[in-house]
């Protein structure tokens, strides 16, 4: 392994190299701080000098995308819990990026408070309008993706959609939405030991747990065991609306054996979490992230017949509609919450740590060497789609990242 690792440094750089180049293009809210966080572990986890790339660019268009649509009430929900975890992780690595840790905090809790403060609110501020009155939640709480509309130019009906193909996306609990106001929550707290943080993650670790009960059957589970093989794996999105007529209704386009792989890491890095916040039940949270990494690894990568290969989503026969660079971004979540919740196992939990090292050592050297063979080159997304270039290369980076610092020697 001692042999590898220059050469993985060497690919890494030439990919963040291509990355810092189009980042002034990057202009997608949400997709900016997903990448963005995969910058940050880089410059703080592989390389902090990197020569011939400006942190400094890279930081300043992040800042200056976050303050252009920091108040835009068309953005989903979802987006602010996105840059809010990537300015926490800004703060956390300030002095490699030459950034202002108080501005990273005051943005990070700003979309905290965005999130809470709207996307936990969506079926309260509905509830009383009879057009909704079916689109009751099977459990009480959790978030939204963004507020229920009737309005032409913007519509958010959960019970028709208003997205494009088969897939709509608008007026949902989904998982990304709930899981990454979830480690916003948690991440919050553990910087400022903040009540209020501690009361929403437990809160929305709970309704969770409401989603994955015995009383819940096995298909309607949002964390369930996969198809086939072993583990838990989590859903895109809830199944059902609250119970009426003698059932419990079906949520529009919901689809059991659909999971998407950044769902699977960042409700890893969830679980991680809230074992730092709540220590007395850590052994619990061990367990969850273990289901998951063992789900991902048997059907995710195993069951495709691609063996080294990770897909951003499976099976690759779902079509995902208009939104397939949103979730070609899959693959990288997913390792970076790895890598996350390695860095954690490391010094905390090191049985943890060696179970993943162990699951996944072999997978994440495979796809290390195979992306310095044909760096920029991506494997075809599900359904033979053409890679963006963009995400191939963040992708990349991600597993690179990962693959570096669990690979390493002790």
């Amino acid at each position: 392994m001692r042999k590898t690792l220059p050469t993985y440094h060497s690919c890494a750089y030439s990919i963040a190299k291509s990355i810092a180049e189009f980042w002034q293009d990057y202009q997608k809210f949400w997709r900016v701080g997903n990448g963005f966080t995969t910058l940050v572990d880089y410059f703080a986890l592989v390389e902090p000098k990197p020569k011939g790339i400006s942190i400094a660019n890279i930081v300043n268009h992040t800042l200056d995308v976050y303050d252009a649509h920091r108040s835009d009430t068309n953005l989903w929900y979802d987006d602010f819990s996105w840059m809010g975890v990537a300015f926490l992780q800004a703060k956390h690595f300030n002095s490699v990026l030459n950034i202002d840790p108080d501005a990273c905090w005051q943005r990070a809790q700003a979309c905290w408070s965005w999130m809470s403060t709207h996307a936990t609110k969506v079926w309260d501020n509905a509830k009383n309008n009879p057009t909704w009155k079916n689109a009751e939640p099977r459990f009480p709480g959790g978030c939204w993706n963004f507020d229920f509309s009737e309005d032409s130019l913007h519509p958010c009906d959960p019970l028709k959609g208003s997205g494009s193909g088969p897939f709509n996306v608008c007026g949902i609990q989904n998982t990304v939405t709930n899981a990454q106001f979830l480690v916003l929550s948690i991440r919050c707290f553990l910087e400022k030991k903040t009540e209020e943080y501690q009361t929403l993650a437990r809160t929305a670790w709970k309704w969770f747990q409401n989603w994955s009960d015995t009383n819940v059957s096995d298909d309607d589970k949002l964390l369930a065991p996969p198809p086939m093989g072993e583990g838990l794996l989590i859903r895109e999105r809830v199944s059902t609306y609250a119970f009426r007529d003698g059932k419990y209704p079906s949520v529009l386009d919901y689809q059991k054996d659909f999971y998407w792989t950044g769902d699977q890491g960042i409700f890893l890095g969830a679980a991680v979490d809230m074992a730092q916040m709540d220590p007395d039940h850590a052994s619990s949270y061990r367990k969850t992230a273990q289901a998951l990494l063992q789900g991902v690894k048997i059907w995710m990568v195993d069951n495709q017949g691609q063996g080294k290969f990770l897909p951003p989503w499976a099976p690759d026969t779902k079509n995902v509609g208009g939104f397939s660079e949103d979730y070609s971004t899959g693959t990288g979540v997913f390792l970076r919450y790895l890598l996350s919740a390695f860095e954690y196992a490391f010094r905390n939990d090191p049985g943890l740590a060696q179970d993943i090292k162990t699951v996944y050592g072999p997978f994440l050297q495979g796809n290390a060497d195979a992306i310095c063979q044909s760096i920029g080159k991506c494997q075809r997304w599900p359904e033979n789609q053409q890679p963006d270039d963009q995400e191939c290369l963040l992708n990349q980076l991600a597993t690179l990242n990962a693959a570096i610092n669990i690979l390493k020697l002790d």
